[in-house]
């Protein structure tokens, strides 16, 4: 009898522990993002950057070469909670070009951003697909 209860109150403390680590690691706040970038034109990409926040929070994107990939990593700490991510761009007209990445509601449930850049047209119009994780 007693070895019964001694299996049954580490059986119940073993899945207890086990919920506590689920919440820890499902729930709790992310901290950092990875974001990669794959280029899929026959062009080398370049002049891109990240933003959040104001003006002074711009993160240049190192050139990408055709069919490869950069990989990025931003601390969500040092966002305010309220910042959405965004990538931009300037065209051959010279007009700022914004492409969202992650709002602000979504931080806390992606770890991963995947950029692909799927073309780039005559005016320098990039089209791309955004794929969170």
């Amino acid at each position: 009898m007693l070895a019964k209860k001694n299996f049954l109150s580490t059986f119940v403390g073993s899945i207890s522990m086990i919920f506590i680590l689920y919440f820890f690691l499902m729930y709790l706040p992310k901290t950092k993002c990875n974001v990669t970038f794959k280029n899929h034109t026959t062009n080398q990409i370049s002049n891109l950057k990240i933003t959040y926040g104001d003006e002074f929070t711009d993160i240049d994107i190192p050139t990408i070469d055709t069919d490869s990939d950069v990989d990025l990593s931003l601390n969500y700490n040092k966002m305010n909670s309220n910042d959405d991510i965004s990538i931009y761009y300037y065209d051959n007209a010279g007009n700022k070009r914004f492409e969202e990445l992650l709002l602000s509601n979504e931080k806390k449930h992606f770890r991963n951003i995947y950029v692909n850049i799927l073309t780039i047209d005559d005016a320098g119009l990039i089209m791309l697909e955004v794929d969170k994780k």
